[in-house]
């Protein structure tokens, strides 16, 4: 008893201490990822998809084919919704790997299916990266996976390209030869600027750093440029099989307009994905996920290629408007999205304007200066013109 009271005694005494709000003092600042998002505004909007041209996540901007949802609305109803109870088909299941291996040309264990190609990015620096180890990428790039490689206690290499709408692979190889990276992070194309790095320009650069993973994250492959000896968009895809430090992601959120259920993958040689799946979670694909990325894979020819060639030729018809009506426009000629270039750094104003004409764009001013970026869609008349009547008014486009 006598013990509790001279405890009492010293809480009366002394002020509390929270504890908790001293080890967030002392922690160190975890970096993380925080995009803005679209969604609450297009909501208030009360606006239907359809009157909305949300074109800034870089999401496809047409459905999915009636046969997608179709699917997933069948695996919902089948046995009166009993299969909804049980976990997933492990790893993505065999009918999804064996089809992705068709669609990539590899063998089936060349692939690892993942919850989205950011969960396939995880994994890779959760594998490959630590404290005492160090990631470079050319900039600007995809942010979040450089908050990917922060938390894991990588140093982050931040190497700015001369011109950002030019893939020099001999700059960054003299990037990877001064700092001795234990990761390279390569998108191709990339996000933002639309370059693409080359099968034989990653082979260089593998073949010179054998202990570099070069990481080609191919989440826009399906609108890079075609590869005139192979007839299909530029991949590294059949590299990373033979060559155990290059691997590739993938997602079905761009090309297969499958965002909302997300399901990526990972091509590269049995040994790393081996490496890989110490921490790997094999439940981490929905059902739903995998159900409408089959279907979609069966619907490539038929729904999915004419509109990614459409939308070659709309950023194409987009790009020569703009110019012509006096718009720094650019692009690295790859990707569904191009670059506009705001005088005087107003990004987050052309993006208001915008927002009142319900057309969402992406302000990223953070990590590219004076540049918004925007998703192609089919309908990019009325963006051009809602752009030049902002700028007009911003008083920033001189007339013509």
């Amino acid at each position: 008893m006598a013990v509790s009271r001279a405890h009492l005694a010293v809480s009366q005494e002394h002020e509390v201490v929270d504890l908790d709000a001293v080890r967030r003092a002392h922690a160190p600042r975890v970096p993380r990822y925080d995009p803005t998002t679209s969604l609450e505004k297009i909501a208030r909007s009360q606006l239907p998809p359809t009157a909305v041209l949300k074109l800034d996540w870089n999401e496809g901007t047409i459905a999915p084919p009636a046969s997608v949802s179709a699917a997933m609305v069948a695996h919902i109803q089948s046995a009166d919704g009993a299969y909804l109870k049980w976990y997933p088909n492990l790893a993505g299941g065999d009918a999804l790997r064996a089809e992705l291996a068709a669609y990539c040309r590899v063998g089936q264990d060349n692939v690892l299916v993942t919850n989205g190609s950011d969960d396939a990015l995880i994994l890779l620096c959760q594998a490959f990266l630590g404290h005492g180890t160090s990631a470079l990428a050319p900039t600007p790039t995809y942010e979040h996976f450089c908050v990917n490689a922060l938390v894991t206690g990588a140093n982050l290499i931040r190497l700015d390209l001369a011109d950002p709408f030019v893939a020099d692979s001999d700059f960054v190889a003299s990037g990877i030869a001064r700092h001795r990276p234990s990761m390279a992070y390569l998108v191709s194309p990339n996000n933002p600027t639309g370059i693409q790095w080359s099968t034989e320009d990653v082979r260089d650069l593998a073949d010179r750093f054998p202990d570099v993973m070069f990481v080609v994250d191919e989440a826009y492959h399906e609108f890079g440029a075609i590869d005139p000896s192979t007839g299909r968009p530029m991949t590294c895809a059949e590299l990373a099989v033979s060559t155990r430090n290059v691997v590739v992601t993938r997602t079905f959120s761009k090309a297969f307009c499958l965002a909302s259920v997300r399901c990526g993958y990972v091509v590269a040689h049995p040994a790393t994905l081996e490496q890989l799946r110490s921490f790997y979670n094999p439940k981490s694909v929905n059902q739903l996920a995998q159900v409408a990325a089959l279907a979609a894979l069966h619907e490539f020819d038929g729904h999915y290629r004419p509109y990614i060639e459409l939308t070659h030729e709309s950023r194409e018809r987009f790009v020569l408007d703009l110019e012509a009506r006096g718009i720094s426009v650019h692009s690295g000629g790859a990707g569904n999205f191009v670059c506009v270039w705001v005088p005087d750094g107003r990004t987050a104003e052309l993006c208001r304007r915008l927002e009142d004409h319900a057309i969402y764009v992406r302000d990223i001013n953070a990590r590219f200066p004076g540049f918004v970026r925007i998703t192609i869609g089919l309908e990019m008349g009325r963006v051009a013109d809602a752009i030049d009547e902002a700028l007009h008014a911003m008083g920033v486009l001189d007339p013509i």
